[in-house]
């Protein structure tokens, strides 16, 4: 089975402002589908980051995600795959 490939680099998520605001980091792992057509359609935190508010982003952010879809036997098919989630602020 050819797994699926994601389309852009990063999740596309928005750091909750008052954690950047608290030099609050974090990461949450996801388990997301992705349809037939590349589409995330649903996501589950795997392991939560210990704050909601970065959960929900996470979430809301890897429902923006475009894959190229998962194939057996060259038939596109919908799959589960884990989405690593890191907020860091860096050198920002």
């Amino acid at each position: 089975m050819e797994q699926p490939t994601p389309l852009y680099g990063d999740v596309p998520i928005e750091y909750p402002v008052d954690l950047w605001d608290a030099n609050v980091e974090g990461e949450a792992l996801l388990r997301v589908r992705v349809t037939e057509t590349g589409d995330v359609d649903s996501v589950e935190v795997v392991e939560a980051s210990g704050y909601p508010a970065f959960d929900s982003a996470a979430v809301r952010g890897a429902l923006l995600l475009r894959y190229s879809p998962a194939r057996r036997n060259g038939k596109r098919i919908s799959v589960w795959a884990e989405v690593p989630v890191q907020f860091t602020k860096g050198d920002a």
